[in-house]
């Protein structure tokens, strides 16, 4: 894992950039380009920048400290929820709003329960 300082945090910025811009891409051609709807086309840059989070955030520093889970927790918690936005958007244009509703509530549960144990096993105090 690198720490956020020198070229390694300037790459990571590089790269949450790109996904960025490629997931304004993809927005902009689905929308325009091959007539889908609104909620797909956001959601799918949703999507995307929520896996540039959660790849960004893997590569930080994972060591706890006394204020909570470390950096690469944090960040790809984020990640996941923001990954999980997009899918909840992409599918509630699919199928009926409650299935949507029960796939964005399990998600959040399942990414809890992922980021507790994680924290658990690797926590000083």
């Amino acid at each position: 894992m690198t720490e956020n300082k020198g070229n390694a945090y300037r790459m990571k910025q590089v790269w949450t950039m790109f996904l960025v811009l490629l997931a304004a891409a993809v927005g902009i051609i689905l929308y325009w380009g091959a007539d889908t709807s609104a909620s797909v086309a956001a959601g799918a840059v949703i999507l995307i920048i929520g896996i540039a989070v959660a790849g960004v955030g893997a590569t930080h520093s994972s060591a706890p400290d006394k204020f909570g889970p470390g950096e690469m927790l944090s960040r790809v918690a984020a990640g996941l929820v923001i990954i999980l936005i997009g899918i909840v958007l992409v599918i509630s244009e699919y199928c009926d709003l409650w299935v949507a509703a029960v796939v964005f509530i399990v998600g959040i549960a399942l990414i809890g329960l992922l980021a507790a144990t994680n924290n658990s096993k690797h926590s000083k105090y």
